[in-house]
């Protein structure tokens, strides 16, 4: 499938945030064709399906820490990620 690799297909969908169009397109392959790959390979489906539920936590995050939802070594070890992410994109850019 046009020189597919399960690790460039989850390189692509890291550096996408998990959008399936984006690394289709950063590939330089169909979106269609990703989706087919990515269903034919049961540990790529999953690695997929695991930047999508990453994303929806990461989104209620806001209002549980507004709300004191999260005890503070939760918060604490959410800061320190927090600051390894915006190295790795200050790196990046």
């Amino acid at each position: 499938m046009k020189n597919l690799t399960t690790d460039a297909v989850k390189a692509a969908l890291d550096r996408c945030g998990g959008s399936k169009a984006n690394a289709a397109r950063e590939l330089r392959v169909s979106r269609q064709l990703l989706h087919r790959y990515i269903e034919e390979r049961p540990d790529l489906k999953a690695y997929a399906a695991g930047i999508g539920e990453a994303i929806a936590m990461a989104a209620i995050l806001p209002t549980a820490i507004r709300r004191g939802r999260i005890n503070p070594q939760d918060r604490q070890e959410l800061q320190q990620i927090i600051a390894r992410c915006l190295e790795s994109e200050a790196r990046a850019a």
